[in-house]
């Protein structure tokens, strides 16, 4: 999916295979307001190495088309996307509609059922 992270326009994946959402340090360096997790967590990313996490972003306004949720995103040097979109976030908006095809998410959010439609084209996940 496209999205925005204050004024920059962000690449994010969705990932049921992540236990967290993730954001690139990179990105995270635009954000004051870190803050360091209560003991550092190794994750093991899709190449099989495994990358100390020490700080996270809590409650970051992150605008998926149109629409603002608040994130807790922890910080990892993450290469071809911006954001990654854990099981945290998709528990969070539970029970919801994937169109593979599509590449569209269907849920209820505050109330309203929204569609968040994803690109078209990928990109090979580097870490």
């Amino acid at each position: 999916m496209v999205g925005k992270f204050h004024a920059t326009e962000v690449v994010m994946l969705v990932d049921c295979g992540s236990t967290h959402s993730f954001i690139s340090e990179s990105l995270a360096a635009q954000w004051s307001q870190w803050s360091a997790l209560p003991s550092p967590t190794q994750v093991r990313v899709a190449n099989g190495s495994i990358l100390l996490c020490t700080h996270e972003l809590p409650k970051c306004p992150v605008w998926i088309d149109g629409y603002c949720f608040l994130l807790n995103l922890r910080v990892l040097p993450l290469n071809c996307y911006d954001i990654i979109l854990g099981m945290d976030w998709l528990e969070q908006h539970s029970p919801m509609t994937i169109d593979w095809k599509k590449k569209s998410l269907d849920f209820l959010y505050l109330g309203s059922e929204i569609r968040l439609q994803g690109v078209h084209t990928a990109c090979q996940l580097a870490l």
